[in-house]
């Protein structure tokens, strides 16, 4: 019979439940034989008066079939039971396979939207980028690269010039005047841009423009693999020169409610590198200060 088979998928494990039918067809089998049994003992042997032994033979008669038809129920109980657990489970498995797929489409569709967000503004930057404008003090034609870099400039000028007014202000003191050191570097940083064109109106509409990409790349980190935050952030990045990430990440600094977006975002590590060809080492060290409250912060950390 089945059970008394090899079966080459269960090793030849034994397992109760695979063979219940089988088990049932014998319980209810020998259900059926007992009183036949029964019977035979009483009337054919005559083993005893039958009217007297009534009583008797009919306590027999469900003594001796009860337990085979007891076990035959216990056993289709105990059925029912597996295949109620077996679907359970498998309804689970199913669902959690349909939580999967909708969580996967809906983390498509947010991407897609960040994507056409993302390239939008992207476009826009390109396309204010390459455009000329004129500049009035030299009266020539400059691209928005142009004049950032000439903002960058006149930025470190500006502060150069704090610096010789008064030079001990700018000599980072030890941890206890962090506080004012920094405030008073903040506002000095916050004058020098405004000295240096960046708060002109199609200076700093460019400017917004790349906030409002770091905006969206925040607003969708939570959908996107580390790996993924970096590939868009460096795509903004080589649209874009040294000079304008450098002045937009320093403006950045100076409003208190932009922190946390270079925080999540690690905008500070895109400057840190070049920073001898765009901020000068006291702006890295402000910028610390700022997003880490550390401006000694180590970027290799």
């Amino acid at each position: 019979m089945k059970w008394l088979k090899k079966d080459e998928d269960k090793k030849e494990q034994f397992i109760f439940g695979d063979y219940i039918t089988e088990y049932a067809i014998i319980m209810v089998f020998l259900a059926f034989v007992s009183p036949i049994v029964g019977i035979f003992i009483v009337k054919l042997l005559k083993l005893g008066n039958v009217f007297a032994d009534l009583g008797v033979y009919g306590d027999f008669l469900g003594g001796s079939t009860l337990p085979f038809l007891t076990i035959v129920t216990i056993a289709f109980v105990y059925n029912t039971f597996k295949l109620q657990k077996e679907q359970l489970k498998t309804q689970k498995e199913e669902m959690r396979m349909t939580r999967e797929t909708l969580e996967e489409q809906n983390k498509t569709a947010r991407m897609q939207r960040f994507e056409n967000s993302f390239f939008k503004h992207l476009e826009e930057i390109r396309s204010d980028k390459e455009t000329n404008f004129g500049n009035q003090l030299t009266e020539l034609s400059l691209s928005m690269g142009d004049l950032l870099y000439s903002s960058l400039m006149l930025y470190k000028k500006a502060m150069t010039a704090y610096q010789d007014e008064d030079k001990s202000h700018f000599a980072i003191p030890n941890q206890s005047e962090y506080q004012y050191f920094f405030g008073n570097y903040e506002s000095h940083a916050d004058a020098s841009l405004n000295d240096s064109g960046f708060y002109d109106k199609r200076v700093y509409s460019f400017a917004l423009k790349i906030n409002r990409v770091f905006d969206i790349i925040y607003q969708y980190r939570n959908s996107m693999e580390k790996s993924e935050v970096e590939f868009y952030l460096g795509y903004l990045f080589a649209e874009i020169d040294f000079s304008t990430w450098s002045l937009v990440l320093l403006q950045n600094c100076i409003m208190p409610q932009r922190t946390q977006i270079i925080n999540e975002l690690k905008l500070d590590n895109w400057i840190h590198p070049s920073f001898d060809a765009g901020l000068s080492e006291l702006d890295i060290h402000f910028i610390s200060y700022v997003v880490h409250g550390d401006p000694f912060y180590s970027y290799e950390q």
